[in-house]
């Protein structure tokens, strides 16, 4: 179905053609991006560790659907944030929080 699914949409974009190149953008407005880059560089790099264990850190019933969970968060969240200047940071703030979770609901081990 996801396959099919994929065909059809492949089809429906294949004839879309891009916008046209915009002026090139310099100064403080480049700077911007250089600090942007850096920034989805180094979440893309929590994210991955995080999301490499998240599975293993939730145990119970959640664990084999936090993936799902994950999916919907992301499918849903064009429709429900508005873009905004502190959006960026808003979420990787959240996903901090988020990842540090289990490590705080986790039982006290005992030696």
């Amino acid at each position: 179905m996801a396959a099919g699914l994929s065909v059809l949409l492949a089809l429906w974009a294949w004839p879309l053609q891009p916008e046209k190149p915009r002026p090139r953008v310099t100064g403080s407005r480049q700077r911007g991006f250089g600090a942007l880059f850096t920034a989805y560089t180094l979440e893309g790099i929590g994210y991955i560790i995080a999301g490499t264990f998240l599975v293993a850190a939730i145990s119970g019933p959640l664990g084999s659907s936090a993936w799902v969970l994950v999916g919907l968060s992301a499918a849903l969240s064009p429709v429900l944030i508005k873009p905004g200047r502190h959006v960026l940071p808003a979420a990787i703030a959240l996903q901090a929080v988020a990842s540090r979770c289990p490590l705080s609901s986790a039982a006290p081990r005992r030696s």
